[in-house]
C-alpha cells in the first residue's frame, strides 16, 4: 500500500514531556504554524505516568546547577540562566496545574496523579494544533542545504520534510516504556558530537554479602558515600536508602549512581554496568548525630538495659519460692532477661532487618566487657558502615541517562549551531539531573525554550513554502 507523503513547517521527532512542550510553546507563539509530532511508541509521554510512583514529581526549587551532571558545566550554567527562573511554573498555570511543595523542595501536582498531568499536557499540544502520528519510529533525518529544509523517513517508508525540526527522542533509560538509542544515531548521522549514554539514577549493585541478604528489604534514611581508592570520596548524598539482596536501591542510592559514568564505567551482563574494579560504599545510619554523641547515646542505654536485667534477675529468683511462672510470664521473662543483648541497643534505632544483618556480618560486639570502648566502637561501625560497590544496573532499571549531544554543539537557545534549523532538547542533551523533579523541570523548560525559539525564527512566506518531497 502507498505511503501518504506529508509535509510540515515545524517537525518534532518524539513526543516525550520535552517534545510536547515544544509543540505548545511553538504553536502559542506563532499559531499559523504547520507542526507535526512524529512519536514511535503507541502512546505519548509513556515515562510521565510512572514518574515520582504516579504522583509526578513534576519540578524542584531551587533549581540550581549543582543539582545536575553534564560534561560541560560552563554551557549548562549559561543555558540554566537563558531559561529563566520560573518557566516552568508558568507553563503549569497554563497548563491548568496547581502545584504543592513538600518540605524537601519537590513539587507535585495538588491532586499527586500523575495521569491527570499527562492528560493536561497531551490535551494541551492537541488543542494547540499539532498533528500527533504515534507509532512513527524515524529511521534517517538529513539536512537538504539546496532546498534549505529536513528531510526525513520513517522505517515504515514514509517521508516527510519541514523547514525546521525541534529533536526530542529521549534517552535509552526505561526502555519498556520508550527509551532507545534511536536519538544517540540520529545525532551522529547528521554528523553531531554525541557523548555515549550511560545509566543514571538507577539501583546500585554490591558483592554479594551476607548483611544484604538478611537486611533485604529494609528501608533507612542515612548517608551514603562513595570512596575513591584512596580513601577519598567521590560522590556523597543524603536521603533514603532501600536495601535489596543485590545491593542498594531508593532515591539517595540512584543519585550516587548518576556519578559512577566517571569513573569508567562499562557494559556488563544482564543489564548491568560495572566499575573497572570495586569501590567502597560507605552507609552513615545516623546522620544527625557526631559519633562521640552516638557512642554516649549506646553507653547511656547499655547501662539502662544492664540495670533492668539485673532486676529482672533478682525478680525471677524470689519467684522460685513464691509459685511457678505461667507459660506467658516465663516467655516474657526470658525475653527480659536477653534485653542487654548488643542487638537489643538498636531497637527501635534501626530497622529489625539491618540489625539481623549487623548481626549476621559480626558487627555487633558482646558489651559485657569494656562497655564505653564497645560503645564508641559500635557508633564508628554505624557511622562509616562499608560495602563493595561493584556499580550499577543498567537502563532496564535507570529511570534517566547520562550522555547525549554535547552542550557545545547548542546556543542558549537550543538551536544548533552547526546545523541552522534544527533544535536539541530535553534528554537527547547531555544534561541530566538529581532525582527529585530536577530532570522533568529540565525537560518542560527545555522545550518550552525551544519550541518559542523555532517560532519566532519562523519566517515563513508564500514564497518560501516548505517543499514537498512529491
Amino acid at each position: 500500500m502507498a505511503v501518504v507523503q506529508r509535509s510540515a513547517d515545524l517537525l518534532i521527532i518524539g513526543g516525550g514531556v520535552s517534545g510536547l512542550t515544544a509543540a505548545i510553546a511553538a504553536l502559542r507563539a506563532a499559531p499559523e504554524l504547520s507542526l507535526l509530532i512524529l512519536e514511535k511508541e503507541e502512546k505519548a509521554a509513556r515515562k510521565l505516568p510512572a514518574t515520582g510512583n504516579g504522583r509526578c514529581n513534576i519540578s524542584h526549587r531551587p533549581l540550581l546547577s549543582e543539582n545536575f551532571f553534564t560534561a560541560d558545566r560552563d554551557s549548562f550554567e549559561r543555558l540554566l540562566t537563558a531559561l529563566g527562573k520560573d518557566r516552568d511554573m508558568q507553563l503549569f498555570r497554563q497548563l491548568g496545574l496547581l502545584l504543592r511543595k513538600d518540605e524537601a523542595g519537590r513539587y507535585y501536582p495538588y491532586a499527586e496523579e500523575a495521569s491527570a498531568v499527562h492528560k493536561a499536557l497531551t490535551e494541551a499540544a492537541v488543542k494547540s494544533g499539532a498533528r500527533l502520528l504515534l507509532t512513527s519510529p524515524v529511521a534517517w533525518l538529513v539536512k537538504d542545504k539546496k532546498r534549505d529544509c529536513f528531510l526525513c523517513c520513517l522505517e515504515n517508508g514514509a517521508e516527510f520534510s519541514a523547514a525546521q525540526v525541534i529533536f526530542a527522542p529521549g534517552s535509552p533509560a526505561a526502555p519498556k516504556l520508550g527509551g532507545s538509542f534511536s536519538g544517540e544515531r540520529l545525532l551522529e548521522d547528521l554528523g553531531l558530537i554525541c557523548l555515549p549514554f550511560f545509566p543514571a539514577l538507577s539501583p546500585l549493585i554490591l558483592e554479594k554479602s551476607l548483611f544484604c541478604r538478611k537486611a533485604s528489604g529494609a528501608r533507612f534514611k542515612g548517608r551514603g558515600r562513595i570512596l575513591d581508592r584512596d580513601g577519598s570520596a567521590v560522590a556523597e548524598t543524603e536521603g533514603e536508602f532501600l536495601i535489596t539482596d543485590y545491593g542498594i536501591s531508593g532515591i539517595a542510592a540512584m543519585d550516587l549512581a548518576a556519578c559512577l559514568s566517571d569513573l569508567g564505567l562499562y557494559e556488563g551482563r544482564d543489564d548491568e554496568y560495572l566499575l573497572p574494579q570495586p569501590l567502597q560504599l560507605e552507609l552513615d545510619f545516623f546522620p544527625e548525630l557526631e559519633a562521640r554523641e552516638l557512642a554516649r547515646f549506646f553507653s547511656e542505654k547499655w547501662q539502662r538495659l544492664s540495670s533492668e536485667r539485673c532486676l529482672t534477675e533478682d525478680h525471677s529468683s524470689v519467684s522460685f519460692f513464691l509459685e511457678s511462672l505461667s507459660p506467658e510470664e516465663e516467655s516474657r521473662q526470658g525475653a527480659d532477661s536477653t534485653q542487654a543483648r548488643p542487638e537489643a541497643l538498636l531497637n527501635g534505632l534501626l530497622h529489625s532487618r539491618i540489625i539481623a544483618g549487623l548481626k549476621a556480618v559480626s558487627a555487633l560486639e558482646d558489651f559485657d566487657r569494656q562497655p564505653e570502648k564497645k560503645a564508641r566502637s559500635l557508633a564508628w561501625k554505624l557511622k562509616a558502615f562499608t560495602l563493595s560497590l561493584k556499580g550499577c544496573m543498567g537502563f532496564e532499571r535507570a529511570q534517566v541517562a547520562r550522555g547525549g549531544l554535547s552542550l557545545k554543539e547548542i546556543r542558549d537557545d537550543f538551536s544548533c549551531k552547526k546545523i541552522p534549523g534544527l533544535y536539541v532538547c530535553g534528554e537527547a542533551l547531555d544534561v541530566c539531573g538529581q532525582s527529585g523533579g530536577y530532570n522533568l523541570a529540565f525537560a518542560f523548560m527545555s522545550g518550552s525554550k525551544a519550541g518559542e525559539a523555532a517560532a519566532h525564527g519562523f519566517h515563513v512566506s508564500d514564497s518560501q513554502a516548505t517543499p514537498s518531497l512529491k
